[in-house]
C-alpha cells in the first residue's frame, strides 16, 4: 500500500484514508477555506521536501513569493520547477507514491493540513498548462465552467463574468462575436489566452503558469507576456519558463533550480546581472548564449538584406505609379499593360520578404525594438503590395480608354500622382532610416492629397452636369483619383507603423 504524507502534524495517511477525508472536506469534517491575501506574502515554503517514491524531487525549499508580482522559476528540465508549481495547489496529491513534508503557506494557511478545503484552495490558486487545453465546448461555456461549478447560475451574472474574464485576457474584441463557437476552432495562441480567461473567471489570487508560451509563435508569446504584466496588478503570478529572455522581461523575482535544489532566489535584475552562485551564472550565460546562437552581426546583416528588399519593392511600386500616370497622360495602352504585368513581381517580392521576416521572428526571436522593427516590416509589405495593386488598377483603367479626346485637363490628377510617389517614397524611407520627423511630414501631406481629390471630384461633377455624355470618362477619372487617394492612405499607414517601430506606440492618424 502506497503512502502519501499530508503534513501539518507530521502524520501519514494511506491513500484510502486521504480519499475519505477529501470526500468529507467541506461537509461533516471541519474545513479550512479562508485564505488571507491582503499581506505582502502570497506563498511561503519552509523546509519543503517532496518525494516520488524513493526519488527526492524537491530538497529543503525555503521560498517567499511576494503578492501581486511575477515570479519566474528557471532551470534545466527535471530540476523540480513544475513539481514545485503543482505543490502549491496540491496537484501532486494525484501522483501515486508522492510524499510531501514541510510547510507550504498560501494566504497564511498551511495547505498541507488535513482539513484544508481543496476546492477553495484551487479556486484561489489557478493553473495554466504548457499546452492549451480548452474544453470541447463553446468559448462561452469554457469561461463559464468554473463559475457554474461554484453555484453561479444566473445568466446575466455569467455573461458579466465571461465578458470581464475575456477582457482581462485581452481577447474580448477577438471573440465577442464567436462566443457560441467551439473553443477548439480558434488559434493556439487564442486557446492559451482562453485558458487564462477560464482560470480568471473564478477570481483566483494566484495564477500558476507552467511554460505557457513554449508551444506558441513569437507574436502569441508577446501577447501572453503583455497579459502577465497587466494581470500582476491584481494577481500573483508564478511562471515556469526555459526562455531566459522571457524571465528577464516579465518577472520581478527569479528562482534558479538545479536537481531539486533552489540554488538562488532574488530580484530578477540581480539574478541576471550579478548572480551570487556560480551555478546560476553558468546556467544563465549558457542559455542566453544558446538562445542567441546567431551573433548580433548576423542578425543585423539579415535585417539589412530585409530592408534592401523592402526598398526594392518600394521603388518598383513607385515606378508603377509613375508609369500608370504617364500612360494616362500619353494614352499609351502598351505602357499601361506593362504596369499591370509588373504587379505579379511585386506580389512575389512580398512573399519573399514575408519569409525573411518570419525567419527572423521564429529563429532569432528578437525582443523589444528588434521585434518591433521586424513586425513593422511585415505590416509595411502589406500596404506596399496594396499600393502596387492600386497602381495596376489605374493602369488597367487606362488600357481600356478609347482613343478619344479627354473631357478635361489632367493637371490635378498628375499632381496627385506625383504626390503619391513622394508619399510612398518618404514613408518607406522614414522606416529604413528610423526618421520619425519624415514620417510626420508624410502624414501631413495626406491633407494635400485629400484636397486634390476633392478638387478633381468637384470638376468631374460639374462636367457631368454640363453634359451627361461626359459621364463615362468622368467615372473613370474619378476611379483613378480615388485609387491615388487610397495610395496616400497606405503611405500614411506605413508612417504610422514606422512611428510604432521607433516608439512602441501605434497611433492612428
Amino acid at each position: 500500500m502506497s503512502i502519501r504524507y499530508l503534513f501539518g502534524k507530521k502524520k501519514a495517511y494511506t491513500d484510502a484514508e486521504t480519499k475519505t477525508k477529501e470526500k468529507t472536506t467541506g461537509s461533516k469534517a471541519r474545513s479550512i477555506s479562508d485564505f488571507a491575501f491582503d499581506g505582502d506574502v502570497a506563498v511561503k515554503t519552509e523546509n519543503l521536501d517532496l518525494f516520488y517514491g524513493e526519488m527526492q524531487a524537491l530538497k529543503h525549499i525555503d521560498m517567499t513569493v511576494p503578492t501581486r508580482k511575477v515570479t519566474a522559476l528557471i532551470g534545466p528540465s527535471g530540476c523540480g520547477k513544475s513539481t514545485l508549481l503543482r505543490t502549491f495547489n496540491r496537484m501532486n496529491d494525484l501522483v501515486e507514491g508522492c510524499k510531501v513534508s514541510g510547510s507550504v503557506k498560501i494566504g497564511g494557511t498551511d495547505v498541507y493540513q488535513t482539513n484544508v478545503n481543496l476546492t477553495a484552495l484551487r479556486k484561489n490558486v489557478g493553473m495554466v498548462f504548457q499546452k492549451p487545453n480548452p474544453f470541447p465546448m463553446s468559448i462561452y461555456d469554457n469561461v463559464a465552467f468554473g463559475p457554474r461549478n461554484f453555484g453561479i447560475k444566473n445568466k446575466a451574472e455569467l455573461d458579466f463574468i465571461v465578458e470581464t474574464s475575456l477582457k482581462q485576457a485581452a481577447m474580448w474584441d477577438e471573440l465577442k462575436d464567436r462566443l457560441g463557437k467551439s473553443a477548439l476552432g480558434i488559434s493556439g495562441g487564442q486557446q492559451q489566452r482562453l485558458c487564462i480567461a477560464r482560470a480568471l473567471a473564478v477570481s483566483p489570487q494566484i495564477l500558476l503558469m507552467d511554460e505557457p508560451t513554449s508551444a506558441l509563435d513569437p507574436i502569441s508569446t508577446g501577447k501572453i507576456e503583455e497579459l502577465c504584466m497587466e494581470l500582476k496588478e491584481n494577481v500573483t503570478i508564478l511562471i515556469v519558463t526555459h526562455n531566459m529572455q522571457q524571465a528577464a522581461r516579465i518577472s520581478d523575482k527569479t528562482g534558479f533550480f538545479l536537481l531539486g535544489d533552489l540554488v538562488e532566489y532574488g530580484d530578477t535584475e540581480q539574478i541576471f546581472s550579478a548572480p551570487q552562485n556560480p551555478e546560476t551564472e553558468k546556467y544563465i550565460t549558457f542559455r542566453l548564449t544558446e538562445a542567441c546562437m546567431t551573433t548580433r552581426k548576423f542578425y543585423e546583416e539579415e535585417l539589412c538584406e530585409l530592408k534592401q528588399s523592402l526598398t526594392s519593392m518600394c521603388l518598383a511600386v513607385e515606378r508603377m505609379i509613375e508609369d500608370s500616370i504617364k500612360a494616362l497622360v500619353e494614352q499609351d495602352g502598351e505602357l499601361a499593360r506593362s504596369v499591370v504585368a509588373r504587379d505579379k513581381r511585386v506580389d512575389e517580392t512580398e512573399l519573399d520578404i514575408e519569409k525573411r521576416c518570419m525567419r527572423l521572428l521564429l529563429i532569432e526571436q528578437p525582443v523589444a525594438r528588434d521585434f518591433r522593427e521586424v513586425s513593422t516590416a511585415l505590416k509595411l509589405i502589406t500596404d506596399i503590395e496594396r499600393i502596387g495593386d492600386q497602381a495596376a488598377d489605374i493602369a488597367e483603367i487606362v488600357s481600356n480608354f478609347k482613343d478619344e479626346a479627354y473631357i478635361k485637363r489632367l493637371t490635378h490628377t498628375v499632381r496627385m500622382g506625383r504626390l503619391a510617389v513622394r508619399m510612398v517614397h518618404d514613408g518607406v524611407a522614414s522606416f529604413i532610416n528610423g526618421d520619425e520627423a519624415l514620417a510626420d511630414e508624410t502624414i501631413a501631406r495626406d491633407d494635400e492629397m485629400d484636397a486634390l481629390f476633392l478638387t478633381v471630384k468637384n470638376e468631374l461633377v460639374e462636367l457631368i452636369k454640363k453634359d451627361s455624355s461626359n459621364a463615362d470618362q468622368a467615372i473613370m477619372f474619378m476611379m483613378i483619383a480615388k485609387y491615388l487617394e487610397r495610395i496616400g492612405d497606405h503611405a500614411v499607414n506605413v508612417c504610422e507603423w514606422t512611428k510604432y517601430s521607433e516608439t512602441g506606440v501605434h497611433i492612428k492618424y
